[in-house]
């Protein structure tokens, strides 16, 4: 019965450095997947930012076009 209850105290030693360890592990992952959506977010952001500059340099070169075809007239 002892050697039952040292064999059983080794046994949980062992699964509480397991569930520490692994513990630490899904941490770290935690902390670089947070990491890698922040940096996401912020390339998103700054594509948001360039597709609007598009979007608006698009719309200035349709009023110039438009201008163009008004001043001209049909030919």
């Amino acid at each position: 019965r002892r050697r039952r209850i040292l064999k059983n105290r080794g046994y949980a030693a062992n699964c509480r450095t397991k569930r520490m360890s692994q513990k630490e592990i899904l941490q770290m992952d935690k902390e670089k997947l947070e990491n890698e959506v922040k940096n996401l977010s912020n390339q998103k952001q700054m594509l948001k930012i360039k597709l609007d500059s598009i979007n608006d340099r698009f719309k200035d070169l349709q009023h110039y076009v438009s201008i163009l075809k008004t001043n001209n007239g049909p030919n």
